[in-house]
């Protein structure tokens, strides 16, 4: 038998709630990500907690303007904007009945709308995440549980 390191349910849900407690901070504190450093543990935040399933869901923006608009999908949408640098946002090509438009948005309302999109796709990735390994009682990492998997 040998041991494989694998995420797990607990891992996801770790990174779900780490990517929450971040996008809480941004949310009330209306500012981009600082600097690199930040943007790597967003990205793996990002990552671990979505387990890619954000890029098959379009992110929806509500505009008092416009009214209900999507944009590209969420993932991407987020790596977009963890690359802005102001705490206001053109948000570039929105789609809408009416054409592509541009709105200057407060980065704070971009993340709240991020973090609430988020809130349907952590419960699939969970779901995803109980199926990707078996998981065995063993000493606790941080990318996951120690998994017993039967060699022959």
């Amino acid at each position: 038998m040998s041991q494989v390191l694998r995420a797990t349910f607990e891992a996801v849900f770790s990174a779900q709630e780490k990517l929450r407690k971040h996008l809480d901070v941004l949310i009330s504190e209306n500012r981009p990500l600082r600097d690199e450093t930040e943007k790597d543990l967003f990205m793996r935040e990002l990552s671990y907690g979505t387990l890619g399933l954000g890029f098959e869901q379009n992110i929806i923006y509500y505009s008092e303007k416009h009214g209900a608009l999507i944009r590209k999908d969420l993932e991407t949408t987020a790596r977009w904007l963890s690359y802005q640098t102001t705490e206001t946002v053109d948000v570039p090509n929105i789609l809408f009945s009416e054409g592509l438009i541009k709105e200057n948005v407060p980065i704070g309302r971009l993340w709240m709308l991020l973090r609430d999109n988020l809130f349907t796709i952590f419960p699939l990735a969970l779901k995803l995440s109980v199926g990707m390994s078996r998981e065995q009682e063993g000493q606790r990492k941080t990318t996951g549980y120690k998994v017993q998997e039967d060699t022959p």
